[in-house]
């Protein structure tokens, strides 16, 4: 205690003589140089062996070689050892240039001091015994406290402590460290491709009645555009990090075997969303029938899957794999022109002229939306004798909007099918059996 009582009143003392004694040592800048010079090649001979003791490192691993993997990490470490020492001779001999520039109380030591302190980051002690040294001979040199003499240089000392934090290694992927410059970069691209790939879609649907382009068409564009620009993209953003591409392709092989087992639905679905952009045998705005009870129209192709609307305003999400494995009835696909097949009947006993004759004349005299023309003219069938009724079907070609709406289509054919023979007296049947019974039995009654 009495000796740190004693250091302590005297502090101050030692501190001036230790200033005083700065003036009288002489500094070999030259040398130091030529030291600094030397420290910094080595520095990056023994950088590319670390670089090159990592890529062995990777390959051992692979090839499951314990001894050399050992072996490998052994020789890391030394290096990494030897890379400190080098730092540390390297701040050694800054310092001699600092401390010369001070001796003739030149402001540039400081600049000198920041290089310094980059060397040193790595080992926190060192760091901040060299922090301690500038900000000691800057206020006796130069009279101010702090460590920076102008605001200039204050600036630049923090400009450079915030490229050292932002460029020190956040993670690491393989050889390459990724740093939070790297990480931030990357995600600043990606999301600048989404935010570009939406626009690109935003320009084909504006620009697509400007120049005559299909819907579906557009669609298509628009689509494949997008995941082109979010894929391009992806890759620029993999480059900006610093990462090698070819080295994906040992990961692409990885993957390979999950996509075969647990992927193989999503990538079998994108590999038909692309195939259906192309062969465009169901597009956008078609109007399909997947089973019974599933029709409605395409609003949208995606690469994973496609949206159906029904005529009862539900949106339907069916996997593109569907689409291509399966049957799929296109109501639409050359044209949107659609003939319905209307059955009705009449009675035994009808004339069957006078049948067609009413049929085709009430059609004609009504405002229905079906077409009439050399190619599509409505037409009555006599198709069979039934059981109970004579049994015809009408023939009649719609199209547009009454093609995707059949039930109802369908409704007001029939109406006007049942008012003209209501109108004609021709009898409609329903089905009915007649009974015969050729012989009674007796009957006897017993009276007790």
């Amino acid at each position: 205690q009495n000796k740190l009582d004693f250091i302590k009143k005297h502090f101050v003392t030692y501190e001036n003589q230790l200033f005083e004694k700065l003036k009288y040592i002489s500094f070999d800048k030259e040398i130091a140089n030529k030291n600094i010079n030397y420290w910094l090649n080595l520095l990056v001979q023994k950088q590319k062996e670390f670089e090159q003791l990592n890529i062995n490192l990777q390959k051992w691993k692979l090839l499951n070689s314990t001894e050399n993997i050992n072996k490998t990490q052994n020789y890391i470490l030394v290096n990494l050892e030897k890379q400190k020492s080098i730092y540390k001779n390297i701040v050694k001999n800054s310092l001699i240039l600092f401390f010369s520039d001070l001796k003739n109380k030149d402001k540039k030591a400081f600049k000198d001091l920041t290089k310094t302190l980059t060397y040193a980051q790595n080992d926190k002690k060192f760091y901040k015994a060299i922090l301690d040294i500038g900000t000691f001979y800057e206020k006796k040199v130069f009279g101010i406290s702090t460590f920076f003499y102008s605001a200039k240089d204050n600036i630049v000392y923090f400009f450079d402590k915030f490229l050292n934090i932002v460029n020190h290694p956040v993670f690491k992927v393989g050889n390459r460290n990724i740093t939070l410059v790297n990480f931030i970069l990357f995600i600043l691209v990606t999301i600048f491709s989404f935010y570009i790939g939406k626009k690109y879609k935003q320009l084909i649907y504006r620009i697509r009645k400007q120049y005559g382009i299909s819907y579906s068409t557009a669609t298509l564009l628009a689509n494949f555009g997008y995941y082109a620009i979010i894929i391009i993209s992806f890759l620029i953003a993999l480059k900006i990090v610093g990462l090698d591409l070819s080295s994906l392709a040992m990961i692409a092989g990885a993957l390979s075997v999950g996509i075969g087992f647990g992927l193989q639905n999503i990538v079998s679905n994108f590999i038909s969303g692309i195939i259906m952009m192309f062969e465009k045998t169901i597009k956008v705005g078609d109007y399909i029938e997947i089973d019974a009870n599933t029709r409605g129209t395409i609003v949208d192709i995606s690469m994973r899957s496609t949206v159906i609307r029904t005529n009862d305003n539900i949106d339907l999400i069916i996997p593109n794999q569907s689409f291509v494995v399966n049957q799929v009835i296109n109501w639409t696909l050359g044209d949107d022109k659609v003939r319905f097949r209307v059955p009705f009947g009449v009675a035994y006993g009808s004339n069957i002229e006078e049948v067609e004759k009413v049929i085709l004349n009430a059609f004609e005299n009504s405002n229905l939306p079906y077409l009439n023309n050399e190619e599509h003219k409505p037409l009555v069938v006599f198709e069979e004798m039934g059981n109970s009724s004579l049994n015809f079907e009408l023939f009649v070609w719609v199209k547009d909007v009454y093609a995707r709406r059949p039930r109802r289509t369908k409704n007001k054919f029939l109406r006007v099918i049942y008012k003209a023979l209501n109108d004609a007296n021709i009898n409609i049947p329903f089905p009915q059996q007649d009974l015969y019974v050729k012989e009674l039995p007796e009957l006897k009654i017993k009276r007790n």
